[in-house]
């Protein structure tokens, strides 16, 4: 009864940015924080009222089977999604390593909804990748900010200094934030 009262009270706020989290759900978001868990691989939130991929990650199930940024779930497996909390679809699209989830997606450009059934797999988050381009622009793409993104945004600006770089390119598209 607390928990529900809490969790009452923090909707009740209307703040997409406010959540109360159970001890099975703040697991979860140690494991999110921790960049390593068994899913599909895409961040989601929700967007006027529709839960909405917002990024596919690099590599991931999620982005090998054509999930794109924007694209709107409207069914995980048999269960719609306008009554779930982002916590309950994140519950429901993850899982053991191996399963399948069925995501029924609407997109712009489609007649009607697609289903797409991803096999889960473990997903590791990555943080930051940056590579060179025409030999002295250091491209950044900076996937989110969670873990130990400070250590290793440091770690890439100290390889970036030591080598021949002119320009820096930090892109920031697609990234759902973090801490």
């Amino acid at each position: 009864m607390v928990y529900g009262a809490v969790a009452g009270m923090t909707r009740s706020l209307d703040d997409p940015y406010t959540s109360f989290f159970t001890p099975e759900e703040s697991k979860m978001l140690e494991d999110d924080i921790s960049g390593s868990f068994s899913g599909i691989g895409a961040e989601i939130g929700f967007k006027k009222g529709a839960l909405t991929v917002i990024a596919p990650l690099k590599g991931s199930p999620a982005e090998e089977t054509g999930l794109f940024s924007g694209d709107k779930i409207l069914k995980i497996d048999d269960t719609f999604t306008q009554d779930l909390s982002l916590e309950e679809a994140v519950r429901k699209i993850r899982g053991e390593k191996g399963t399948i989830v069925s995501l029924t997606v609407f997109r712009d450009g489609f007649s009607e909804a697609k289903e797409f059934k991803i096999k889960r797999d473990t997903i590791k988050i990555p943080t930051v990748e940056w590579e060179k381009k025409n030999g002295d622009i250091a491209y950044i793409k900076m996937h989110n900010f969670i873990g130990n993104i400070d250590a290793e945004f440091k770690r890439t600006a100290r390889e970036i200094i030591a080598g021949n770089t002119k320009k820096i390119i930090l892109d920031l598209r697609d990234n759902p934030g973090g801490f």
